[in-house]
């Protein structure tokens, strides 16, 4: 969705959340309706990701912030993948489902104890580990 569908949808302006922060046709945004704590990936014009970092905002299945690793991997079983955190390796994990056909999917921040973060979109944005980046 572009911007301007979102703004349709939402019946309100996209704020951008930090505007020093842009960085080649990357941002993020959010409307006042949004719940604390839910970012709006915004690249090359077109949502691409939806950051959460709060408790209380779950997933289809379930699966939140604050929720046991141990609970994530039970409730998704063999469809995640692993892999070691970039900042809290050797404790904290990327724990990433995909979609059927790979284009899509939502990546669990872990520290190895506890999910603190999670992101859905496509392929390519949930494995920026920095925001855009």
């Amino acid at each position: 969705m572009s911007e301007a569908e979102l703004s349709r949808i939402f019946k309100a302006k996209l704020i951008h959340m930090d505007p020093v922060a842009e960085e080649d046709g990357c941002y993020y945004g959010s409307f006042p309706s949004l719940p604390k704590g839910v970012g709006l990936m915004i690249l090359d014009g077109r949502l691409a990701r939806i950051d959460v970092f709060e408790v209380g905002i779950l997933t289809i299945q379930g699966a939140s912030v604050g929720m046991s690793e141990k609970s994530l991997k039970k409730l998704y079983g063999a469809k995640l993948t692993e892999q070691p955190h970039a900042y809290t390796d050797p404790e904290g994990h990327y724990l990433t489902l995909a979609s059927a056909d790979h284009a899509y999917g939502i990546r669990f921040e872990t520290d190895g104890k506890r999910v603190t973060g999670y992101y859905a979109g496509t392929a390519e944005s949930i494995q920026y580990i920095e925001g855009c980046q």
